[in-house]
């Protein structure tokens, strides 16, 4: 039982993806390990799909319920996506990564409901654990990216503190990249941190002083 492709098998899957091809032709198919994944179009549907049905498991436990209905409804939601990915071998198709977002953040909901939703930072810093986890799991730079933003937000810094630490998160990422690692996604996620925290830095500090 695998929790999710080697990096040798995701490898194969980047080069089959990147090359719009099936990667469960050949010559793929001898080294992707039988995952299933899907074409970005393909991929954002089934992410809606995934968020519908974590939804509608919101909606039926709310409705016969329980204490908090949000644990059950996210334990269950996780529980179909992990599943998915390690039954039937679905990785990167969209519809388990729109279970297990909506399945840890339906817990991290949960969590800031118990808390009595406090400050900004404070829900900021459940929703950053939340999507660190999803993004981990999930290998998904998307999903790494929010936390990270989210992370910025939990610190509750003035604006010119918050742009510094976006573009100090950027600069981290760019020195980071100077690593060989063996996972492609592990370079993704710098690259989308690379790109987006200066952007974000720089929109933060220009919207605040707007307001």
């Amino acid at each position: 039982m695998t929790l999710r492709p080697t990096p040798s098998e995701e490898r194969w899957l980047t080069l089959a993806r990147r090359l719009r091809r099936s990667p469960r032709l050949s010559p793929f198919s001898d080294h992707t390990g039988d995952w299933r994944t899907a074409s970005l179009p393909s991929r954002c549907t089934f992410f809606v799909l995934g968020l519908i049905a974590a939804g509608m498991i919101g909606v039926i436990t709310v409705r016969l319920g329980p204490r908090a209905a949000f644990v059950s409804a996210g334990l269950a939601s996780i529980a179909v996506a992990e599943w998915l990915i390690v039954a039937r071998r679905h990785f990167w198709s969209g519809i388990e990564e729109g279970l297990e977002v909506a399945g840890l953040t339906m817990l991290a909901l949960q969590c800031i409901d118990w808390v009595g939703w406090p400050s900004e930072s404070v829900v900021a810093r459940f929703f950053c654990v939340a999507w660190a986890l999803a993004g981990l799991r999930l290998l998904s730079p998307l999903f790494t990216t929010l936390s990270v933003f989210a992370l910025v937000l939990a610190l509750d810094a003035a604006p010119i503190g918050a742009s510094l630490a976006c573009y100090g998160l950027g600069l981290a990422a760019l020195v980071a990249g100077a690593y060989r690692f063996q996972r492609p996604t592990n370079d993704s996620m710098l690259d989308w941190l690379v790109v987006a925290m200066p952007v974000a830095g720089y929109l933060w500090s220009a919207s605040r002083r707007s307001l």
